[in-house]
């Protein structure tokens, strides 16, 4: 099974971790770019909130990629995110694309489990381990989600400090890239102390005093 879900900024680094362990082949939407979000914008409701119209690109750039499935989170959440699903997906059957489905992932009480049912449905069927997979991929999705909080946290200190514009963010991509690739229990238990050597190593100006900024709004601008 190929298994697609947007992007969101950098949480794809964990939900890729956690459909993968389960034995599904996933298939990542192309980064937001200008022709992604043209077509959200074209076949987008007009006074539907932006993020709704990347992560309509992104879908349609996985599915033309060979994606079979698509999850997407539904119901309540911290903003409108959790509606995306249905419009979306009539949207992209009405553009032709229909020989895929979509696998709604119940985000109203993670409390219930019922959550582990939508993630079994992307699972290989007669797999004798997959309980055992699933502890397995629920507990690397939860360490990599932490370890991505983490990274950005580090970003927003250091970013301001940076001698040399951009250092920070190849930093960040860096880390981005490893985490991805770090798959075993052993190796995530110390990937906290990456991130601590790789942000040690940025060359910084301490005597500066930058403006401390807060910012609220989409996770696109955020």
């Amino acid at each position: 099974m190929r298994v697609t879900f947007p992007r969101m900024g950098t949480s794809w680094v964990a939900f890729k971790t956690l459909i993968e362990t389960l034995g599904a082949e996933v298939v990542l939407p192309e980064p937001a770019n200008r022709q992604l979000i043209k077509f959200g914008v074209k076949h987008s409701p007009e006074f539907v909130c932006f993020p709704f119209k990347p992560t309509l690109g992104e879908l349609k750039s996985a599915l033309d990629k060979g994606a079979e499935t698509i999850i997407m989170a539904i119901d309540c959440g911290p903003c409108r995110f959790g509606f995306y699903a249905s419009v979306q997906e009539r949207i992209l059957r009405d553009v032709g694309y229909k020989d895929f489905r979509l696998v709604p992932l119940d985000q109203a009480d993670l409390l219930d489990f019922q959550w582990v049912k939508t993630l079994f449905k992307v699972a290989p069927k007669n797999d004798l381990f997959l309980y055992s997979k699933f502890v397995k991929a629920v507990i690397l999705f939860l360490k990599k989600a932490k370890y991505l909080e983490d990274i950005h946290t580090a970003e927003g200190i250091f970013r301001a400090y940076e001698r040399n514009q951009g250092d920070t963010t190849h930093i960040v991509e860096s880390l981005l890239h490893k985490l991805d690739e770090t798959n075993s229990m052993s190796e995530l238990r110390n990937f906290k102390k990456v991130i601590k050597q790789d942000f040690s190593n940025l060359d910084i100006n301490k005597s500066r005093n930058p403006l401390k900024v807060g910012i609220a709004g989409e996770i696109y601008v955020c």
